[in-house]
């Protein structure tokens, strides 16, 4: 069984509804987060959490039989497959170091500078400051300085801010 395979049907039925589906996927490394973001992008998610590891191909371990699913559905690649179906990946930069999600480095550079080369649509986000033991506005700050630091271009940045107001789900302002 997929390993999100057990939530397909309430994701199916919230995509179905007209409901926001963004499920978190990928964003550990194991031999299921390729899988993984493939169920969510078939269960009509619009936005994945972390998604890190679309960088994944057979080369860095992603299993044959993902890269058979992917070519099915006609994507070459994971990240060919979130391009192909508009998908955003919400990253958050300082989540991903403190659980060691991208240790050791699979990829050879930051996933998110990665993720935005490969046409990837990427917002930066905060991921539960409170665990992090940062204010929301601290915790953005550090994710646009590690952003840059990673060799995302002011302009990139520039670009993910604007994309996560467009894509939010909040109520307008009365």
């Amino acid at each position: 069984a997929r390993p999100g395979a057990v939530f397909s049907d309430f994701l199916r039925k919230a995509a179905a509804g007209g409901l926001c589906v963004c499920p978190h996927a990928g964003e550990e490394w194991h031999d299921k987060a390729g899988e993984n973001i493939v169920q969510a992008v078939e269960d009509g998610a619009t936005r994945i959490g972390h998604g890190i590891h679309a960088l994944a191909t057979e080369a860095t371990g992603l299993p044959k039989a993902v890269a058979d699913r992917l070519a099915a559905l006609g994507a070459s690649s994971l990240c060919d497959l979130l391009v192909q179906k508009d998908v955003t990946l919400e990253v958050c930069i300082t989540s991903n170091s403190l659980i060691k999600s991208t240790e050791p480095m699979r990829y050879g550079a930051s996933p998110v500078k990665l993720l935005i080369d490969a046409g990837v649509k990427v917002v930066l986000c905060s991921d539960d400051p409170g665990m992090w033991g940062d204010a929301l506005g601290t915790c953005m700050h550090k994710e646009v300085e590690q952003a840059l630091a990673a060799g995302v271009t002011r302009e990139q940045v520039g670009e993910c801010m604007a994309r996560a107001f467009s894509i939010s789900t909040a109520a307008p302002a009365a």
